[in-house]
């Protein structure tokens, strides 16, 4: 593995090639422990994309997760992100996979909203 400290943040820096492709960055962790997993994680989906071609596949549920504890619940209105994550899960569905978000998923997702009728999950296909 190759984490590092600049001695200009806090957070741990990942560095690594995988065939022949460069990847670095921040693991916006200052933990060792959670930096080795963002890593690992970021590793993995190196691999997997540059050898099948597909990028990484996330979950609303996982996509909202990340964004959450990340970015999220240190702002002012935590409260408010968190509630309006939580209705998405509801309405969307917390398995609906990102790379099939489009306009007419975010269209039905509005009209739902708008019918007050948050019940159930919408139908994709």
């Amino acid at each position: 593995m190759a984490l590092y400290r600049r001695g200009d943040s806090p957070h741990w820096q990942y560095d690594f090639t995988v065939k022949g492709r460069r990847f670095r960055g921040s693991t916006e962790t200052d933990r060792r422990s959670d930096a080795e997993i963002v890593e690992a994680k970021l590793k993995h989906d190196a691999i997997m994309g540059l050898v099948t071609g597909q990028k990484a596949r996330f979950t609303l549920d996982q996509a909202f997760g990340w964004y959450y504890e990340q970015h999220g619940a240190h702002l002012p209105g935590a409260d408010t992100i968190y509630r309006t994550g939580q209705r998405l899960l509801r309405i969307i569905g917390k398995d609906f996979q990102l790379h099939l978000l489009s306009n007419s998923v975010v269209a039905r997702y509005i009209a739902k909203r708008r019918g007050g009728n948050s019940e159930g999950h919408l139908c994709y296909r």
